[in-house]
Formats: structure tokens, sequence, C-alpha cells
């Protein structure tokens, strides 16, 4: 994926990349100032040719396309980030599992860039997919290689 390592800029500047990826949404945002793990997800469904939510906030993806009762390559996977309750979270792309078989996500502005982490399962809320026939079949997850122990815990 051509995105994989792009960073924000750090202070008050914005990576022209991600600003990019804002304005193609048609979002008003601080840049890389503001959290964009959401504007990562849908700059890839739109690029895509998939309708996102259009909305800067991760866990609007709580309610897009279709709910899955497995997770599945590919799959947009929501987050509680804070607490269970809060209103914040983070969003991603469900790429495989690790060796400790938690989910790894290709998300946005988790370390402050577009990386590959692993997450605890604890955390997710949702698992969706878009509305685009037929949907995922049931199937184990490519296992790909994590640190054990470099868990995602903040992802502002």
């Amino acid at each position: 994926m051509a995105t994989l390592g792009v960073t924000e800029v750090p202070g008050p500047d914005s990576n022209p990349e991600i600003d990019a990826w804002i304005e193609k949404l048609g979002l008003k945002l601080d840049g890389d100032n503001d959290p964009w793990c959401a504007v990562g997800t849908g700059f890839w469904l739109e690029t895509a040719g998939i309708m996102s939510t259009r909305s800067a906030a991760a866990r609007s993806y709580e309610s897009f396309g279709v709910g899955l009762g497995w997770p599945a390559y590919g799959a947009i996977v929501t987050l509680w980030r804070g607490s269970p309750d809060s209103w914040m979270g983070h969003v991603g792309l469900l790429v495989g599992r690790d060796e400790f078989g938690r989910p790894m996500l290709l998300s946005a502005n988790s370390r402050d860039r577009v990386g590959i982490d692993p997450f605890d399962p604890d955390r997710v809320t949702a698992i969706r997919w878009p509305t685009i026939k037929p949907y995922p079949e049931r199937y184990r997850l490519p296992l790909l290689s994590s640190d054990g122990e470099a868990l995602s815990v903040n992802e502002a």
C-alpha cells in the first residue's frame, strides 16, 4: 500500500499528503494536528470506489456497512479509546493477527503514522464490512509478526 509509512509532521505544520486526504473527504480539520485515523480509513475506502462515512470520528464506522460476527481480512475494525464508554476511538483495516492472537490493524495515526500494529482484542467495538457482496467467508487470518509487547494504546 502506497500510504504505509506516511507520517504526521510534528508541530503546527501538517503533512501535505494527509491534508490532501482530508480535502478529498471534504472535512474541515487542522491537518494532522487533529486525529486522522478515520481520514486514512475513509481515503482508502474512497480510493477503492467505496463511499466512506466522510467523518473524522473513528467510531462513525461502528454503523458503517454491515456488521460481521467474525474477523475477516480487510474488515473495518473500530476500537474504543480512553474507556469503552468514551466517544473516542480508533479505526483501521484488519490485515491479520500476531502470534498472540491479537488483531493486527493497518491504520492511520497509530504512533503518528500509517502502520500495522497489534491491538488489544478487548478494545474492539465493531467489525464491519461495506455493503458489497459477497461478504467475506470465515477463514484464519494471516499470521503477522509483532514484537509481542508494543500494543497500540493511544492513537490521538
